[in-house]
């Protein structure tokens, strides 16, 4: 009930108008509510065994709703703590199955602990997505050997016969899975035959059949350089005719217009395998690229083992996130078959890759029929720019530029390259060699050396690699037409030549020189001169004619100024010491600072 209560969908059929926020609390609190009531009906009756089971199932169930709604630490002790209440859950049954009628006794509890090892209690609940706890499979099959007498034999045999019944809510990608811990606990029970012989089935399966990587070269990859791996199918010849070919597992088969998925739900086979290659791999490489084999061509080939064929399958493009990355973690693919139940997802695995990225300058991928287009663009040449444009194609992966071209050019300095990244585009066709074609481009610009002549002449890079065949082409306006390694430029690209002007800059800076003194000459402040004299503090009769006597008697001034001074004495002492009133003198400060101007 809770299952269908918590889903989004039954509330909004049910219009409670209730956001999943919401739904999440009230479905938390139904839990809450619940064990609440079981906890209590256990005080009233603490060995009825159908009560601990109820406790297990809502523990289990309630934490494994909890990590959806929040991830939490504690996940992994309250499913520990769950499995335990199952084990009570058994032992309490165990107590009273002996005094149990025939038609009471069940394998409900064994049952409920199953389904929850597989990673639900509900068991069309299980998918791929859940974790299954392989622990509890013995731990199951020696509670029901523990029974007493031969309850434990006819427990056994009821939970070996249910194993075929109960599959048809199994989902397909759990079946094998489902079989495979089931056996586990019943071990070779002559009842469960019919689920033995499907079992047998998925294991023939999973026998002839491989997923296999190989490294598009040497293992050393380096950390910061793209390199390849090859994602192969191995199988035997009765497989793949069992299985029709592998040709769907590269599409999206709910994208297309038309597919037939001989009575199996169709499938983004595809999209899948990129999502799980990205889990797989994420954490440790950067998945640049995952090329698929064309379904069209997808067919097998011999392979060195005996009885088995190859067919490609994808190429994935990876760069490792640091120099510690030292192996490619295992694939899977899911491939899907008929079987007596309806059909069966088999999950196949391919092995771990040891790989070197310490590697500075990890050695180049190996390459095969390089061929490379230099093309000359002139069309930027107003803005001082020469571009070159370089497309190359090869069988593997295009190396780096530096690795196959020279970009050093005479006359010109290399200013930029821009690089698209090489891009693995399909695998080859008509060949037993699986390999993969790609393609790279570069966009180099160049700029006029300062030192160059009036450059009338541009060279294409020569290609280092023997076997690369090469190119060479320019625009003609929009148009490209072939041209010679050496190509005349139609436009100029040399720099202004300012050396003529050189011998004029000591005559500069000899002249600015003599201007600045000049103008600091003239805007100086004029020296104060150092005078003998000074006025005094406090100007009156007293201090001025103290003054002005001074500088007569230490020979303040010239002789011809001698006697206007003593004119200036006289007519002081006169108008402020003698009789004669009517002849003021002039200011006393104005005459002092006369004559101390004067004075030398």
């Amino acid at each position: 009930l809770a299952a269908n209560w918590r889903d989004i969908r039954n509330q909004e059929a049910k219009q409670t108008n209730r956001r999943e926020p919401e739904v999440q609390q009230e479905v938390l609190r139904g839990y809450d509510m619940a064990m609440q009531l079981i906890e209590e009906s256990l005080a009233a009756s603490p060995e009825n065994w159908k009560l601990h089971l109820v406790k297990a199932t809502l523990l289990f169930d309630k934490n494994g709703y909890s990590q959806t709604v929040q991830k939490s630490s504690e996940f992994s002790d309250r499913r520990d703590a769950a499995f335990k209440q199952f084990a009570v859950a058994a032992q309490k049954y165990a107590d009273v199955v002996p005094t149990l009628e025939k038609l009471k006794q069940s394998t409900e509890v064994y049952d409920l602990w199953f389904y929850a090892g597989l990673g639900a209690c509900d068991l069309g609940k299980v998918t791929d997505k859940t974790v299954p706890d392989l622990k509890q499979y013995p731990l199951i099959r020696d509670a029901i050997e523990s029974l007493p007498g031969f309850l434990a034999e006819s427990h056994m045999a009821k939970f070996a016969n249910n194993m075929f019944t109960r599959m048809s809510p199994i989902k397909p990608e759990i079946k094998f899975r489902y079989l495979k811990g089931g056996f586990e606990i019943v071990g070779d029970h002559p009842r469960a035959w019919e689920a033995r012989n499907l079992y047998d089935y998925y294991k023939d399966l999973v026998h002839e059949i491989k997923f296999s990587t190989d490294l598009d070269g040497e293992d050393v990859v380096g950390a910061d350089t793209p390199f390849g791996v090859y994602v192969n199918i191995l199988h035997t010849k009765e497989i793949e005719r069992e299985s029709g070919g592998f040709g769907k597992y590269v599409q999206n088969q709910n994208n297309m217009m038309y597919a037939y998925n001989y009575g199996r739900p169709t499938e983004n086979y595809r999209d899948k395998f990129t999502e799980s290659v990205e889990q797989a791999l994420g954490e440790h490489f950067e998945v640049l690229n995952v090329t698929f084999q064309s379904p069209d061509t997808m067919e097998s080939r011999p392979s060195p083992q005996p009885g088995w064929r190859i067919t490609p399958y994808a190429y994935l493009l990876l760069k490792a996130r640091g120099e510690e990355v030292d192996r490619i973690a295992p694939l899977k693919i899911d491939l899907d078959f008929l079987d007596t139940s309806g059909y069966v997802v088999v999950p196949v695995e391919s092995p771990a890759l040891v790989v070197d990225a310490t590697s500075k300058k990890p050695p180049m991928r190996p390459v095969a029929d390089l061929k490379i287009i230099q093309t000359l663009d002139e069309r930027q040449a107003d803005e001082g720019k020469l571009i070159v444009e370089i497309s190359a194609t090869a069988k593997g992966l295009v190396p780096e530029l530096e690795d196959i071209i020279d970009l050093k050019r005479e006359n010109f300095e290399m200013v930029s390259v821009d690089d698209q990244g090489v891009n693995p585009t399909m695998f080859e066709k008509d060949t037993d060699e699986i390999q993969i074609l790609s393609d790279r481009s570069w966009t180099v610009e160049y700029k006029a050396a300062e030192s160059a002549p009036d450059v009338t002449e541009f060279a294409f890079s020569n290609v280092s690699l023997d076997e690369a065949t090469t190119t060479f082409q320019r625009y003609d306006d929009a148009d490209l037409v072939e041209s010679e390694q050496s190509v005349p430029l139609e436009r100029s690209y040399a720099k202004t030549s300012w050396k003529f002007l050189y011998w004029l800059i000591p005559i500069v800076v000899l002249a600015l020189t003599a201007l600045a003194g000049l103008v600091y000459f003239v805007s100086r402040p004029a020296e104060e001169v150092a005078q003998r004299f000074s006025m005094p503090e406090d100007v009156n009769p007293f201090t001025v004619l103290t003054l002005l006597k001074d500088i007569k008697s230490r020979n303040g001034i010239g002789q011809e100024q001698g006697v206007e001074l003593q004119s200036s004495i006289n007519r002081i002492e006169e108008f402020y010491f003698g009789e004669q009133e009517d002849d003021s003198p002039d200011d006393l400060a104005s005459i002092a600072q006369t004559w101390v101007r004067r004075a030398k």
